[in-house]
């Protein structure tokens, strides 16, 4: 005997093919909706130092296409305290050219100067350790769904 068709079983929600017609019309609906960006896509870059010292660390040596950096999110150390400042180039991000990080996660938003090309050299400066320990923290942006 052989089993039913998929496209006949029973789901605690409906039939598979009512399901499908469901997700595609979702879909659909999302994808026409002006409010979703469909243009660009959330990108970053997560960083994780031990035992932080001053020092510039690169974070994108050759960025492989063009993105746009809008924060440093949730910088925090496990002790101690730190001063933290992004660049592009060497030119300082505004909004990220002094952040200071303690133990309590914050979120810095960058509020220009914050625009990366293809090939360009994204640094992270740390400065005025004071027994710091574990700094974590991601930096995030966005990129063009298809780079131009």
């Amino acid at each position: 005997m052989r089993p039913a068709p998929v496209k006949n079983t029973v789901l605690d929600r409906g039939t598979f093919d009512q399901l499908w017609r469901d997700w595609l019309r979702d879909l659909v609906d999302r994808t026409n909706d002006s409010t979703v960006s469909t243009d660009t896509v959330p990108t970053g870059v997560s960083i994780a130092i031990t035992a932080p010292v001053n020092e510039t660390v690169t974070l994108s040596a050759y960025a492989p296409a063009p993105f746009t950096i809008t924060a440093l999110m949730q910088a925090r150390l496990s002790a101690g305290s730190l001063t933290a400042a992004v660049a592009i180039n060497g030119t300082p991000v505004t909004g990220l050219s002094v952040v200071a990080v303690t133990t309590t996660p914050s979120d810095t938003s960058a509020t220009g100067a914050n625009t990366v090309a293809t090939g360009d050299v994204v640094t992270l400066t740390i400065s005025g350790v004071s027994g710091a320990t574990d700094f974590l923290a991601s930096l995030v942006g966005t990129r063009a769904l298809v780079p131009a």
